[in-house]
């Protein structure tokens, strides 16, 4: 196992992993979402593009994390390969590679994703109305403050 830097070839997979994982991040939200693939969806493309993104290699590519500065951008894991320890892992791996505060954007309703994040010492700093495909959801700006 080792998480690397992204690389071109490990795109398809990006896209196959984000094809899976997006929509349960909104499976708690009240709206009836589509998915739009990674790389037709105009604004969470543009943040991948700016993003140092890594990948979980493990012999498959089964998930993949991206950070832009001190901003977590995503954590996601394959179905096939949850439960595993690897969302924990990759979480570990974006915050040796943050100096000062990390902060990232989670569903509201995403109870799972905030439970980690709150064990890693992430509070909810704001709240505010975003969109997913044309369809409304709550989401919460959380952060981690470094520790003095």
């Amino acid at each position: 196992m080792s998480i690397r830097v992204f690389r071109k070839t490990d795109l398809q997979a990006i896209l196959d992993i984000y094809k899976h994982s997006k929509l349960d991040e909104l499976r708690f939200e009240v709206g009836d979402f589509e998915l739009v693939p990674l790389d037709q969806d105009p604004l969470r493309w543009s943040r991948f593009k700016e993003s140092q993104v890594y990948v979980y290699d493990n012999g498959n590519i089964s998930a993949y994390c991206a950070l832009n500065g001190s901003n977590i951008e995503a954590i996601y894991v394959h179905p096939k390969f949850r439960r595993m320890g690897i969302a924990r892992t990759m979480l570990d791996f974006l915050l040796s590679e943050i100096e000062g505060d990390a902060s990232l954007n989670v569903a509201k309703s995403n109870y799972p994703a905030k439970k980690l994040y709150e064990e890693y010492g992430f509070e909810v700093e704001n709240e505010f109305s975003t969109s997913y495909n044309g369809v409304d959801a709550i989401a919460n700006k959380m952060v981690r403050k470094k520790d003095d």
